[in-house]
């Protein structure tokens, strides 16, 4: 959020109305935010721990800004936080984490040596960050997992997201007094859905229905499909939205706010669609 979109033109320049719906029809916006810190990206990052700190920090400070911009335009969200963000420190996450998974990909797993590479954790965990965001009115806190888990890799079983979402829950409730209803699944892989909807999660965020949409492992991941949705952020190639599925509530736009302003413009014309 901090940088190059602050470059760009403000909400009110950038989108004109949206088109009123048909009578007896009812339009909704779903506004979900990822939030993870360095829990996302192990395999990128792996021991370089000055690798984006710059962004990590900026996320964790844009917090309040994004819960004041939400307030003064009446907007709700839902924020699908990583549950080991909610920890006080690295005691804390020891004590709560399950056994991580035995992913194919060891670079995927969680190293022990973060916490020796982020004493302080200051990359890590955020709960004064996901304690605002729980305290504020129209806000909910959903969850990314306990452990940002992948649950399309090869190697994690059903016992890991079992476990790993009754981490997550037990630590919700503890720190705010509620459990999570939703899920946004950790790299758009969604899977063991059964499990999901045991662990009380009544809603998830699954992927559009174009093929080059599906998410599978991260070495089946094509140059073809990665192009073609970048493609589809700035000129849509398929519809955009489509109505729930059950528990299923389909994401129709990745907001990308790392692009040059020409591009930007394009971005900006494709979410009003």
């Amino acid at each position: 959020v901090a940088g190059p979109a602050m470059n760009r033109p403000s909400a009110d320049q950038a989108f004109d109305p949206i088109d009123p719906a048909p009578a007896g029809v009812e339009r909704y916006v779903v506004v979900s935010i990822d939030l993870e810190m360095r829990w996302g990206r192990p395999d990128r990052l792996r021991a370089d721990i000055d690798a984006c700190r710059a962004s990590f920090e900026a996320g964790r400070a844009a917090v309040p800004e994004i819960l004041r911009i939400l307030r003064e335009r009446r907007l709700n969200a839902t924020w699908a936080a990583v549950g080991a963000l909610a920890c006080s420190g690295w005691d804390e996450y020891f004590r709560r984490a399950p056994k991580p998974p035995r992913y194919r990909d060891r670079g995927l797993a969680f190293d022990p040596r973060y916490a020796d590479l982020d004493p302080g954790g200051a990359l890590h965990f955020a709960p004064a960050e996901l304690g605002l965001i729980a305290n504020s009115p129209g806000q909910d806190l959903g969850t990314h997992t306990f452990s940002h888990l992948y649950m399309r890799e090869p190697g994690i079983s059903a016992s890991d997201v079992a476990d790993d979402l009754e981490a997550a829950r037990r630590l919700w409730f503890e720190a705010f007094g509620r459990e999570p209803l939703s899920l946004v699944f950790p790299r758009n892989q969604p899977n063991f859905l059964n499990i999901v909807e045991q662990a009380g999660i009544l809603v998830w965020r699954g992927n559009p229905e174009t093929w080059y949409h599906d998410r599978h492992e991260a070495g089946r991941s094509s140059m073809v499909s990665r192009g073609l949705r970048f493609a589809d952020a700035l000129v849509p190639l398929s519809k955009a939205a489509s109505p729930m599925e059950k528990r299923n509530c389909r994401a129709s736009a990745f907001v990308r706010f790392d692009l040059p302003v020409p591009l930007w413009r394009l971005h900006v014309s494709r979410l009003r669609r």
